[in-house]
């Protein structure tokens, strides 16, 4: 572009300058147009989402309340429940003192005897029975 200029007169370059500027007059509003419509729609679409923005800030405030309500009710709950009665759970779980035959272990019959080592009573527990050499 350019190259054939050099061959143009004085009048046919204002010519074509002319054609240029009635050219980009019609141009210039089309695109300002396009510009103005592109905004108009990322500026509705910013509304749009600053809405749903805000619908969801309130819904997991509202659901953020009522897992603190429910988490406070359920721990007073406990509170009473622990207030009203004694712990049973650890009722069972309480150690004793086995002064008798030390049970047999896991996979072993009730019945079989437990080596008794050099006259050690054999209601000791195994672990007490074995000596170390």
């Amino acid at each position: 572009m350019g190259e054939k200029l050099e061959n143009l007169s004085v009048k046919e370059l204002q010519q074509l300058e002319q054609q240029l500027e009635t050219a980009l007059k019609y141009i210039r509003p089309q695109r300002n147009q396009l510009l103005l419509n592109t905004i108009s729609e990322l500026q509705g679409t910013e509304k749009s989402l600053l809405e749903q923005n805000s619908f969801l800030e309130k819904k997991l405030a509202e659901i953020e309340k009522i897992r603190t309500i429910t988490e406070h009710t359920s721990w007073k709950m406990q509170r009473e429940d622990q207030a009203s009665s004694p712990p049973s759970q650890f009722i069972n779980d309480r150690p004793t003192l086995n002064m008798g035959r030390y049970p047999a272990s896991v996979g072993e019959e009730e019945n079989t005897a437990q080596p008794s080592v050099q006259g050690i009573s054999s209601s000791l527990p195994p672990w007490m029975l074995h000596l170390s050499t």
